[in-house]
C-alpha cells in the first residue's frame, strides 16, 4: 500500500494556478511538492484585436498542452479543478470572463483525459474551498495564503512561499480540499 497520495489540482482562470500536493496517508499531512502559476494574460483578446478567435485558439491550446506536460512530470493519483463560479449578482463578473473559465475548465478536463484515462478527476466549488480552507466565506482574496501558511498540516517546505500568489495557493486548497 502507498504512503501517500499525490493531487495535482487546478485553479483555472486567466492566470491559471497549479499545484502538487502529496497527502501522508499515516501522519495525515500535506506535502506541498510544487506549485506554479501560468500567466495567460497575452492571450485574453482586447477590442481593437482583429482575429480574437485566433488569440482564444493559442489561450486554450497553451492550458491543455500545459497540463498535460504537467501530469506527465508529476504522475499524480487524482486530480482537482475548480468549477466556475459567479458571486450572487455577478459580482464583477463579465459575460467575457465567465465564458473564458468555462472554455479553460474544458481545456482542463481534456488535458487530463488526454494524460490519462484511468485518473480520478474532482470538481471542486469555490466556496466549499473557501469554507474547507479559511472556515467562511470571504471574497478577501489574501485568506486562503494566509490560512495554508498557518495550518500546521500544511507543509510547505519544499516551495518558495514568497512565490505564492492568489492562483497557485487556491490550486493548492484546492487540493487539500479534495483529499
Amino acid at each position: 500500500m502507498p504512503n501517500n497520495i499525490r493531487i495535482v489540482a487546478v485553479d483555472p482562470g486567466v492566470n491559471l494556478g497549479v499545484a502538487t500536493i502529496d497527502f501522508d496517508l499515516k501522519e495525515k499531512k500535506f506535502k506541498v511538492k510544487h506549485a506554479y502559476t501560468l500567466d495567460l494574460g497575452r492571450y485574453i483578446p482586447v477590442d481593437e484585436d482583429q482575429d480574437k478567435r485566433s488569440m482564444i485558439m493559442k489561450r486554450l491550446t497553451t492550458v491543455k498542452e500545459f497540463i498535460k506536460s504537467y501530469l506527465e512530470s508529476w504522475q499524480p493519483n487524482y486530480g482537482a479543478h475548480e468549477t466556475a463560479y459567479v458571486p450572487h449578482g455577478g459580482g464583477g463578473a463579465s459575460v467575457y470572463s465567465y465564458a473564458s473559465l468555462i472554455e479553460n475548465i474544458i481545456c482542463i478536463k481534456f488535458a487530463f483525459i488526454e494524460s490519462s484515462s484511468d485518473i480520478k478527476v474532482f470538481e471542486i466549488n469555490p466556496t466549499t474551498v473557501k469554507m474547507s480552507t479559511v472556515g467562511y466565506k470571504s471574497s478577501d482574496k489574501t485568506l486562503i495564503l494566509k490560512a495554508l501558511i498557518a495550518d500546521p498540516m500544511v507543509d510547505l517546505s519544499e516551495i518558495d512561499v514568497t512565490r505564492l500568489n492568489q492562483h497557485n495557493a487556491d490550486a493548492i486548497a484546492i487540493g487539500i480540499t479534495c483529499i
